[in-house]
């Protein structure tokens, strides 16, 4: 029954809070981010493409000494081999890496293979991805963070032992991530600015309204949520509810989105996959 108030309450705190609303978001922040948002993914192109080279380089480098015997210029007469023990075989293998001038070129070059393969791939998971909603979420405004620690923290300002200086600390966190949740709201909406921009014809003018209504739900949410963290007499359930129905807004409309920007299957299955195991 009180989960039902609950419920039938938030319509009309949501509808009331709207009213004499201010714009939580600032359009010309949003502007610079699609900015540097698209100076990054340039940079991050680039960079792809250069790991891209490496990795083709990397590959070839591991042929040359054989292409290198193959086309040489030497006769290829045959000379009787010794056969050798396993112990003799072993020996004058160790005796060839370590006390030949040969031996320790075929090690460096072991290493650096090795070495440069472990650093292309690494490099690789962080510039080499897709250009999503959904991946930039994900990557650089991980908002569902957010609103669960602004709930785990609602959820301790409830625990009437609390001393006056742990619920100004609490109050003072629950302030600092609202205001990150600000934030990554802005970036979301930034880089849906950023790839609207690169859509084409019908795509580009649904994603147009669709960034346009993000924006308001944005600035609609997060007043309401504002307004409640300033009352006086706050409902800390209440405000996890909208926390919760906030979220739950921005999956419906990052998935609406991923349908119009063209996002696979596979890319949408990856990074639901990531969220899962977190």
């Amino acid at each position: 029954m009180k989960n039902l108030k609950l419920l039938l309450l938030l319509p009309f705190i949501f509808f009331s809070s709207i009213s004499s609303q201010e714009t939580i978001l600032n359009q010309t922040n949003i502007d610079k981010k699609a900015l540097v948002i698209e100076q990054r993914l340039k940079r991050d192109r680039l960079i792809m493409y250069g790991l891209t080279s490496l990795s083709v380089a990397h590959e070839v480098y591991q042929w040359v000494p054989l292409l290198r015997d193959l086309f040489s210029n030497k006769s290829s007469s045959t000379t009787e081999e010794k056969k050798l023990s396993f112990f003799e075989s072993v020996k004058a293998a160790a005796h060839y890496l370590f006390y030949t001038k040969e031996g320790w070129v075929a090690i460096m070059q072991s290493g650096i293979s090795v070495g440069g393969f472990i650093i292309i791939s690494e490099m690789g998971k962080k510039f080499i991805h897709p250009n999503t909603l959904r991946w930039y979420i994900h990557a650089h405004a991980p908002y569902e963070i957010t609103i669960k620690m602004m709930q785990e923290r609602l959820a301790e300002l409830e625990d009437p032992s609390l001393s006056e200086e742990q619920l100004r600390i609490s109050n003072e966190m629950l302030q600092l991530l609202y205001d990150r949740l600000v934030r990554q709201a802005e970036s979301m909406c930034a880089f849906m600015a950023y790839k609207t921009k690169r859509l084409d014809g019908e795509e580009k003018i649904i994603a147009e309204r669709s960034k346009v209504l993000m924006l308001k739900s944005h600035n609609d949410w997060l007043q309401c949520i504002k307004v409640q963290l300033q009352s006086e007499n706050r409902n800390y359930q209440v405000i996890t509810k909208l926390l919760e129905s906030y979220k739950n807004m921005i999956q419906a409309q990052a998935n609406n989105f991923g349908f119009i920007e063209g996002e696979t299957g596979t890319e949408r299955r990856l990074y639901t996959k990531k969220h899962v195991q977190e």
